[in-house]
């Protein structure tokens, strides 16, 4: 045969095996990658979760056999992940709008934006592409959770100075026992108002502890009026002028959250200013998505 006779006769059979190709297109490899969950809508309603917290935060991978969940420990403080939490569901194929299960379910998705977008029953699930490792550090070492940038301040040698009159701190105080320590200087006979305010929603009970500038206790305050205000408030009377220090933690290791601190004197300003001042704390959003799977 002829070289362009044999041409002729093997250019249809590859048009032929394009054209199989074609109609039997890999889909699965445009949906197989690590994600972590942005937003969910339920019943109408949808929760934006872009600024969830890491150790709070849902992932998803897919593969090309299986769709794992992976969410963290309900325990934060543990250092050792429990993999009990990830759950997985087997694929038997993917069609161009289709997750299809091996237990004969399916969720629909669609790509838009460089995000997943999975439809299952009404509920959608908006995913991001996460290029990171999974699970995340901060799942094994409660040292990396949320907190604000003031930190380190959990001894006396690393408080944060506040100033006496001056600007309000926002403060965000982490999970595990965290404590936030600061200094101040008063003068002698100048009387003194130590306060915490947050959020009328807010659950974060909180304490006060006075030291002197040789760390020696000096007056303690609690709630406020509990449980309608769980913010601590001390009112002290200087005994002599110099640098004085005060911690702010939760009244149990579970407390965590966004808080404001002042340290007002008392003659010249009776009441807080409102906490619109100084915001070092991270936007952190605490959800409970621990069981999340939208298989």
């Amino acid at each position: 045969m002829k070289p362009w006779t044999r041409l002729v006769v093997l250019l249809p059979l590859a048009f032929f095996m394009l054209s199989c190709e074609e109609d039997d297109p890999n889909y699965a490899a445009d949906i197989i990658n690590t994600y972590i969950l942005e937003s969910v809508t339920e019943l109408g309603m949808t929760e934006d979760l872009t600024d969830v917290a890491l150790e709070d935060a849902v992932f998803i991978e897919i593969t090309r056999d299986d769709v794992y969940f992976y969410a963290n420990d309900y325990d934060h403080c543990d250092a050792n992940y429990d993999t009990d939490y990830v759950d997985s569901f087997e694929i038997d194929e993917v069609t161009e709008t289709s997750i299809v299960y091996t237990d004969g379910t399916n969720d629909s998705y669609r790509i838009e934006d460089g995000k997943l977008i999975i439809t299952t029953e009404g509920d959608i699930a908006v995913l991001a592409v996460y290029d990171d490792a999974i699970p995340p550090a901060v799942w094994s070492d409660p040292n990396l959770l949320t907190n604000d940038t003031y930190e380190s301040d959990n001894s006396f040698a690393l408080a944060t100075a506040i100033a006496a009159g001056g600007t309000v701190q926002n403060h965000y105080l982490g999970e595990c026992e965290d404590q936030d320590y600061y200094m101040f200087t008063a003068e002698s006979g100048s009387i003194y108002t130590l306060a915490t305010t947050t959020a009328e929603t807010s659950d974060l009970d909180l304490t006060l502890t006075l030291y002197d500038a040789n760390n020696n206790e000096l007056d303690f305050a609690d709630d406020i009026n509990y449980p309608i205000n769980k913010n601590p408030r001390l009112e002290w009377t200087c005994p002599a002028s110099g640098d004085y220090y005060f911690v702010v933690e939760g009244f149990s290791e579970w407390e965590f959250g966004d808080y404001s601190v002042s340290v007002v004197i008392a003659t010249g300003l009776t009441k807080a200013p409102a906490p619109s001042g100084e915001n070092k704390t991270r936007d952190y959003q605490r959800t409970n998505l621990k069981k999340f799977s939208f298989h």
